[in-house]
């Protein structure tokens, strides 16, 4: 028994040495995890969870892409030994935890820089919103633009220290031109597209040098910037109390200081780490535990009420034990077959989606689309199952970043289609690009000679020495034609749509989310964790948690 207790006590010193020392590079969020968990940290937090029960001050670091699943690979532990980001998800259970737990007092959140897109700051965002009503919370941050203090702002409190490389830029918009370069080097892009907002090529003709990218590209891409800052704006407006009309004359004088972000009400102050860590701390440090996440990681959510808890971005690769919703993320390029690592197969897809169909214990399924798009024939195939698996179960489209042209196809299969209002969605066209080396071969005096015979077309697919003759050229002008009317009737039935409302919406038009609930492509504003309750009501839950 006594040296159970030795014990007990020894754990606990080691978790609070390990969370006093960890004041410099904290714990964990999507994060980027500096110390490597070990048994003893998980017999730690045990600890301070069911026998010393002092109040803590939870620690986590939020930063890098906030990715939707762990990416498999050679190196677990990823570059230079350190650990993967946390995902995003992980990330918002631990706030979701944190929020109920009444040893945790307050929570410190370490904003690192952001390598992500405004949708997935937004769920995060909402979290931290929530967390802030039950709990103080103080965002600390060295370097950040938009994304980082669009983070610092859902914080009950804000902090940067005084060299920190912090600044509202505002936003903006570039095209590449490389059709001038490519002329020199003997290349020719020959785009095919259906879609006057397509988007064309960089490489393409058409993008010329003085006279810039095509009207309709530049307009979209214009709207499109304009409606991400206006969201941003509505993020900020939301998160501080202030007016849209504050926030955007800040914006757009670019205070670039923390005293200046200060001054204009972005930031609480200006402190260094470890004074606010002493802060915290109190005149009596020993009464309060300072926990790091990745250490409070292994809280369990039982532990606090809640229900178990399961990462929802997997691949059904295992049998649920009870009923629940089924999560499946759709992240990557859309690619035929197997598909390479960090992209859309349509082979392992089409198996996810049909073992959902088939298995009892799956509810409902969640489409977690986070895809710019990809190869038309897969995109359809992934389509057509999932329209089979509606038949069965409720089907919900959670749109992630981007669910653009592939990515908005999968996702229209759905009975109901959420995404972030910074969510990029829409681009209803298609667009085939090869290149032809017919100048630069000449250049270099290379040749190549082949012959179809009685096949005019045989050689299309591999003579890239040559442009295509004007016959070739109409045959693909055929196949994208079939597959744009397809494309716009397939989503006009799926949206409820008569095919003229549709073909408005498509010609290539990318949307935000918020333009995409206006024109009728998606159903509601939200997140995946929305998607999920949405999911529940739909099987007759009136709760997510009780699917898990």
């Amino acid at each position: 028994m006594m040296m159970g207790r030795r014990f007990m006590s020894s754990a606990a010193r080691s978790l609070e040495t390990l969370a006093r020392g960890g004041a410099r590079g904290l714990g964990e969020g999507e994060a980027l995890v500096k110390v490597k968990e070990t048994k003893l940290n998980r017999i730690s937090a045990s600890v301070w969870r069911h026998f010393t029960k002092k109040p803590a001050r939870l620690q986590v670091t939020l930063g890098g892409s906030l990715q939707h699943k762990r990416t498999p690979g050679r190196f677990p532990l990823g570059a230079l030994g350190q650990p993967q980001n946390t995902t995003l998800p992980e990330f918002l259970g631990l706030v979701k935890k944190a929020a109920e737990d009444p040893l945790v007092e307050t929570v410190v959140i370490q904003i690192e820089p952001l390598r992500c897109n405004f949708a997935r700051v937004e769920e995060a965002v909402k979290a931290i919103r929530e967390l802030s009503q039950k709990k103080r919370v103080i965002g600390y941050l060295n370097i950040g633009g938009e994304r980082e203090l669009a983070i610092a702002a859902a914080c009950t409190e804000a902090y940067c220290p005084p060299g920190a490389y912090v600044a509202l830029s505002g936003f903006s918009n570039a095209h590449l031109l490389l059709s001038g370069l490519a002329e020199k080097a003997g290349i020719k892009a020959q785009v095919t597209q259906r879609g006057t907002y397509k988007g064309g090529h960089a490489l393409s003709g058409e993008w010329k040098e003085g006279k810039g990218v095509p009207q309709p590209v530049r307009e979209r891409t214009e709207m499109l910037r304009d409606s991400m800052r206006a969201q941003f704006v509505s993020s900020l407006s939301d998160s501080l109390g202030k007016t849209p009309e504050a926030i955007s004359t800040v914006l757009s004088s670019a205070p670039s200081t923390p005293q200046a972000l200060t001054d204009a009400g972005i930031i609480t102050g200006v402190r260094y780490l470890d004074t606010l860590t002493a802060e915290l701390a109190g005149d009596e440090p020993k009464k309060t535990m300072f926990v790091e996440g990745r250490s409070y990681r292994n809280v369990t959510p039982q532990s606090l009420g809640l229900a178990p808890q399961r990462t929802p971005f997997q691949i059904l690769t295992r049998k649920p034990k009870a009923p629940g919703i089924g999560v499946i993320p759709v992240t990557g390029m859309i690619q035929d077959g197997k598909g390479r690592q960090n992209a859309v197969g349509s082979e392992p897809m089409i198996k996810a989606l049909e073992k959902a169909a088939h298995d009892p214990n799956i509810d409902a399924v969640v489409l977690r689309v986070d895809s710019p798009g990809g190869s038309a024939l897969a995109s359809d195939a992934i389509w057509r199952t999932a329209c089979l698996l509606g038949r069965e179960k409720p089907v919900i489209a959670s749109m992630g970043d981007v669910a653009a042209s592939g990515g908005y196809y999968i996702a229209m299969a759905a009975e109901r289609i959420l995404a972030n209002p910074s969510t990029i969605t829409g681009s209803i066209g298609v667009i085939t690009v090869r290149l032809s080396f017919e100048k630069l071969c000449e250049r270099l005096q290379i040749w190549r000679e082949s012959s179809g015979g009685a096949d005019p077309y045989a050689t299309m697919a591999g003579d890239f020495h040559r442009d295509w003759s004007d016959a070739e050229k109409d045959r693909i002008d055929g196949v994208v034609d079939e597959l744009y009317h397809d494309f716009i009737k397939k989503a006009a039935e799926c949206r409820g749509m008569d095919l003229e409302t549709m073909r408005n919406q498509a010609e290539g038009r990318v949307f935000s989310g918020a333009e995409a609930l206006d024109n009728g492509l998606i159903d509601q504003l939200g997140g995946l964790e929305d998607a999920v309750q949405v999911a529940a009501e739909m099987c007759g839950k009136s709760s997510f948690h009780e699917c898990r």
